[in-house]
């Protein structure tokens, strides 16, 4: 990448936000350009700043991420909305998903899964924390199972389920 992938970090608990900068910036390719407590606060900022991408709490006073998301789609649709939140129920991954957003982080990724969801959003592709795969497995396979044709086999799930845990093809 030869210029760097600029990103807003948008969180209401400070000393998180600071923390998730304080990371993101050892990162090369990768220039905070701006943060904000809120999504209003957010969408003030997009007046002045322009980001590739924005890390985006969901649970926020004033205006919450799922509400923000859609604001700051519609008004600027190249942005990259990746949801960085400590809630992993369904419901809320699947409001953020149709809301427009990229991806779906979970507050308790270490330093290496998030520098890979970055590198995974800045090449333009969509990134979930390793704790949805039984959620997309399982949403794939009931859309699927009206289709048998087209349905895993058992060691297709294996395969998937062991690839979803980390361990490569050997």
């Amino acid at each position: 990448m030869n210029s760097k992938f600029k990103i807003i970090i948008v969180d209401d608990h400070e000393l998180f936000r600071q923390g998730v900068i304080m990371t993101i910036s050892k990162l090369d390719f990768v220039e905070i350009i701006g943060e904000a407590s809120n999504g209003k606060e957010l969408l003030q900022l997009l007046k002045h700043q322009m980001p590739d991408a924005i890390l985006l709490d969901i649970k926020m006073p004033e205006m919450d991420g799922i509400e923000t998301t859609k604001l700051v789609l519609k008004e600027y649709p190249s942005i990259k909305i990746v949801a960085l939140s400590m809630f992993g129920d369904e419901i809320y991954l699947e409001n953020m998903i149709a809301a427009g957003a990229q991806g779906f982080i979970l507050k308790n990724t270490n330093a290496t899964d998030l520098k890979r969801a970055i590198e995974t959003i800045a090449k333009g592709q969509q990134y979930y924390s390793e704790e949805f795969i039984p959620y997309f497995t399982k949403k794939y396979i009931s859309s699927k199972s009206q289709n048998e044709q087209n349905s895993l086999s058992k060691r297709e799930l294996e395969v998937l389920s062991l690839i979803g845990k980390g361990f490569t093809n050997q």
